[in-house]
């Protein structure tokens, strides 16, 4: 399925989801993991820039404003237990994370899943190849 379909079919599903309006927040999210984000992502961004929630098919998670994801990466102290992941997404007590270590040539990082209250990457879960793939299952 073409990726701009798979994003027409999670607008339905959305609660508060607005394009981006300012391309500053992208940019200032890559320059302090001096990374690229993955393209999808960015895409996805344009859909949804101040983040939502969903409640089918992808249970009750609520996808970070673009503007929240650093301040959110800060408040749970990722630098300190999980300094090459990056949030973007949570549901209940886990986060939803680009694995920044994996694919990095490319920026198509693996989604993982982690517990924010055990802060434990033993636990941590690979689900999702890439963001595309996340959103496609």
């Amino acid at each position: 399925m073409k990726y701009s379909n798979i994003l027409k079919k999670l607008q339905g599903m959305f609660f508060g989801r607005e394009p981006v309006k300012d391309f500053y927040e992208i940019d200032k999210i890559e320059e302090k993991i001096g990374m690229s984000l993955p393209a999808d992502y960015k895409y996805f961004l344009q859909w949804f820039s101040n983040g939502g929630e969903t409640n089918t098919p992808l249970d009750y998670l609520r996808f970070l404003p673009i503007e929240e994801v650093l301040e959110t990466q800060e408040d749970y102290q990722f630098e300190k237990w999980a300094p090459k992941l990056l949030i973007w997404g949570m549901e209940g007590d886990d986060a939803f994370c680009f694995d920044l270590e994996s694919n990095k040539d490319v920026a198509n990082y693996r989604i993982v899943r982690v517990s924010l209250s055990s802060r434990d990457m033993d636990e941590a879960t690979t689900v999702a190849d890439n963001f595309r793939s996340f959103l496609e299952n």
